[in-house]
């Protein structure tokens, strides 16, 4: 879940996009109506609209990409626990009856992990083992 600095940079991003989307249509509809060259409107709005919206954003992906960072790690921390408690050996059906995990996503993080070089893949007698060290 997210923490509470995550939860703060949220409602900043959260307040910020509205705000420069607000500013850019609005400033976007007084453009060329005032004595100063357009060029000079247009900088302004997309420096008080603009800005604000892509830091909202940026905030919001930054946030979002920890979380996510973050609970990956932990699956990969249960994973690799529930291999040490079984001697190294989990199968798909195994991590998915013993975890929250479905058997498709158990066979995702599974064949990540293999892929990473991680655990070695076997397949004896229509039976796939994902083989950890110890």
């Amino acid at each position: 879940m997210f923490r509470l600095t995550e939860w703060l940079q949220l409602a900043i991003g959260t307040v910020l996009i509205p705000f420069g989307l607000l500013f850019l249509l609005g400033g976007v509809a007084i453009i060329g109506e005032r004595e100063e060259p357009w060029w000079v409107d247009a900088l302004f709005v997309a420096g008080l609209g603009g800005l604000p919206f892509l830091l909202g954003l940026w905030l919001w992906r930054k946030v979002l990409r920890a979380a996510s960072r973050r609970k990956a790690e932990a699956q990969e921390r249960m994973i690799l626990g529930l291999a040490a408690e079984r001697g190294g050996q989990l199968t798909v059906q195994i991590l998915a009856y013993e975890s929250e995990l479905t058997l498709s996503e158990a066979r995702t993080a599974l064949e990540k992990l293999h892929y990473d070089g991680h655990c070695a893949f076997e397949i004896e007698q229509d039976d796939a083992t994902y083989t950890f060290p110890v």
